[in-house]
């Protein structure tokens, strides 16, 4: 081995002990995974924490694909963000000698399971749920370290690899890399990079660029096929096509905000089904017949859907 070789090890091995007060990072993590990122998702995202969730959120699908799109969905409508939680100050560590003290308990890691037994959780803890339920259908997903420019203030979600990556935070639907980032850029914040965690192994970063490049352009193309799918899910209540001869019409125009720029390929059928169940919940009464029309204005989607009553 040579001396520069043993000078790095020692390196690495003094700053490891000077970063854990001269203790193990298995001692670490057991006084600190509540606090620590990197410490919490090895114990909420372990094979005994998994097994507990899945005892209690049963999601069926017939793939990940599947998976991701219900895990999404259920989150939505049973998981609330917690907004007093979210408002504590971040807890604090700190060493004193072999002593770990932590100030600001209050905020702190939640399991899988206390997030869904609770039913409300803040975005980590909403992220690990996420993590852990693709998990346990054999889904290759992550948690992410959103970082933002000039901001203080840090954002986790879940990531799940299909034919690329993508970001699951929270509410439907599941976007590409691209769309996320520029989801953030209309809200008034920039993406510097984002850091990908296997359980408690950091993976790597990837930058602004890199997020940017991986966006899907929607295209007049997709926009027939999203507007052919809604259309294929409309004919399983109405008849489809304008009626020469009714009694009454009825114009909805609903503006879906952002979805221009949400759809991708791997999603477009249970966007499409989204869509047409979100426009249908505006309906009252029975209809004969319909016509629909899909445009883009970018960043949204706007729809015209025209029922008639013979």
């Amino acid at each position: 081995m040579s001396s520069r070789v043993v000078v790095v090890l020692v390196a690495v091995l003094l700053s490891f002990c000077l970063g854990f007060g001269g203790i193990s990072k298995e001692e670490y993590c057991e006084k600190v995974w509540r606090y620590d990122l990197e410490c919490a998702l090895n114990k909420t995202l372990s094979a005994e924490e998994i097994e507990k969730v899945s005892g209690i959120v049963n999601l069926h699908g017939s793939n990940c694909m599947d998976f991701a799109w219900k895990t999404l969905e259920w989150v939505q409508e049973n998981i609330r963000y917690d907004y007093v939680k979210a408002s504590l100050p971040p807890p604090v560590i700190t060493f004193k000698g072999r002593d770990v003290i932590i100030q600001s308990t209050e905020r702190f890691y939640q399991t899988p399971e206390e997030t869904v037994r609770l039913g409300r959780g803040i975005c980590g803890d909403i992220a690990i749920l996420t993590t852990a339920l693709m998990l346990r259908h054999n889904c290759k997903s992550y948690v992410a370290l959103v970082d933002f420019q000039n901001e203080e203030v840090d954002h986790l979600v879940s990531l799940v690899f299909l034919d690329k990556l993508y970001v699951l935070d929270q509410n439907l639907p599941p976007m590409d890399l691209g769309s996320y980032y520029n989801k953030w850029l209309r809200a008034g914040k920039r993406i510097e990079h984002i850091t990908i965690y296997d359980k408690g192994l950091k993976l790597g970063n990837l930058t602004a660029e890199e997020l940017r490049v991986q966006d899907q352009a929607f295209t007049k193309d997709d926009l027939k096929r999203l507007e052919t799918l809604m259309a294929s899910e409309m004919k399983k209540r109405f008849s489809f096509g304008a009626l020469e001869r009714f009694r009454e019409k009825l114009v909805l125009i609903v503006k879906f905000e952002e979805f221009a720029d949400y759809y991708s390929d791997a999603f477009a059928d249970k966007i499409a089904e989204f869509l047409v169940k979100r426009l249908l919940e505006k309906v009252e009464g029975d209809w004969d017949a319909f016509t629909l029309e899909a445009k883009a204005k970018f960043p949204d989607l706007e729809v015209t859907l025209t029922l008639f009553r013979i």
